[in-house]
């Protein structure tokens, strides 16, 4: 069995966004760096903008897959 690796990020009103990630401190690293945007919007995937106001929390998953 296989572990998928995910960075979840939620956002208003409750509407969740999976990142597959490789490990935890990449996981680390791309929070931070969203956290740290001073930019009011914030690229979390090269076809993925999210408002930073709208980011309710970002967390890590690891998830079994088949």
């Amino acid at each position: 069995m296989n572990i998928e690796k995910l960075m979840q990020i939620t956002i208003k009103p409750g509407i969740h966004i999976f990142v597959k990630v490789e490990n935890f401190e990449e996981y680390k690293k791309r929070k931070n760096d969203i956290i740290c945007c001073l930019h009011e919007f914030v690229d979390v995937l090269d076809e993925c903008t999210l408002r930073h106001s709208e980011i309710v929390a970002i967390e890590y998953f690891q998830k079994e897959i088949d």
